[in-house]
């Protein structure tokens, strides 16, 4: 029926993986939708540059993902554990607001921060949410108390 919005999935943009080289660094860009449909191209992508062997860290660039799901995370999660091995990193940059609302959901967004030079600490290479800005800090005599 002509301009039933319940069928708008049929119109999705196609899905891609990307890869260049930006300087040191290797990056795979990822646009439109990523679920079941692209993990294997995605994971195959992972293993080639996360792998034994490779050199530097990676970056995974999701301004240009509609939309990702268990299995995008899965994969991202299964290249950050391969490279950290290797004393490496994947970072994640610029995840557009429906990945990066995903990847807060799941409570995986600091996994992906990587080391800031000489400090140990963690860059926030992806956008502070509101939450996060408006989130008090406790009072120094304040206790939580767990049951």
């Amino acid at each position: 029926m002509a301009g039933d919005s319940s069928r708008s999935w049929e119109h999705a943009a196609p899905a891609a993986v990307d890869v260049w080289r930006e300087g040191g660094r290797v990056v795979i860009g990822l646009f439109g939708e990523h679920d079941l449909d692209t993990e294997a191209e995605l994971s195959e992508a992972l293993e080639r540059f996360c792998g034994v062997g490779g050199v530097g860290d990676v970056i995974v660039d999701l301004s240009g993902a509609s939309f990702i799901d268990s299995t995008t995370i899965a994969a991202l999660l299964g290249g950050r554990n391969l490279m950290r091995g290797q004393g490496r990193n994947l970072i994640l940059r610029a995840p557009s607001p429906q990945a990066q609302r995903v990847l807060e959901l799941c409570g995986v967004l600091v996994l992906f921060a990587p080391p800031t030079a000489g400090t140990g600490d963690a860059e926030r290479p992806l956008r502070s949410t509101r939450a996060d800005a408006e989130r008090p800090e406790p009072s120094p005599g304040s206790r939580r108390r767990h049951r």
